[in-house]
């Protein structure tokens, strides 16, 4: 599936100019103003995008329940201790298109469009605002743990379709909370 050429500028419409650091307080809606976490970048994303999700529930989840909300389990792959550029080999064979990454501590889109790997993400580092950047050379990606899941797959694109939330990923043994 190919991504649209706008989807760069599309994902930078939730973005923020600037902010100080990344929080877990909701953002404010209006693009461009205020400031946005990553969870709540990816969610804003989503939801804007025509999905229904749960928003903030999703924007306050470790990054590994996002992509497992997002991703069948046959198409997340975990990498631990592996440099950025296996990582990224990993989803170049994968093939073009959208995928959600979760890192030690930061969540984000990757875009694959067969002659580079986009990072897109709320970053909080150097100026602080969304950025779409080169995978490969981006500090955001630096982390211990990868967790990679391919996005606008068949449950993923149904629930779309047919208007349905995507659930947020509740651990075994664990209830929701309000």
């Amino acid at each position: 599936m190919r991504i649209p050429p706008n989807f760069l500028t599309a994902t930078t419409s939730a973005a923020a100019p600037t902010r100080p650091r990344a929080t877990a307080t909701a953002p404010r809606q209006t693009p461009r103003t205020g400031s946005i976490a990553c969870g709540y970048f990816v969610s804003t994303v989503l939801r804007d995008a025509g999905f229904r999700v749960e928003r903030t529930q999703m924007a306050q989840q470790r990054a590994e329940y996002i992509v497992k909300a997002l991703a069948p389990p046959k198409k997340i792959w975990r990498f631990r201790n592996r440099p950025v550029s296996g990582v990224l080999d990993s989803v170049r064979r994968a093939g073009e298109g959208l995928y959600v990454v979760g890192l030690d501590y930061h969540v984000g889109f990757l875009w694959n469009d067969s002659a580079r790997v986009w990072m897109c993400h709320a970053s909080y580092l150097r100026e602080a605002t969304v950025v779409c950047e080169d995978a490969l050379t981006s500090p955001a990606m630096v982390s211990r743990y990868h967790v990679v899941g391919k996005l606008l797959e068949n449950r993923m694109m149904d629930a779309w379709l047919e208007g349905q939330v995507l659930p947020v990923f509740i651990p075994s043994g664990q209830e929701p909370t309000d």
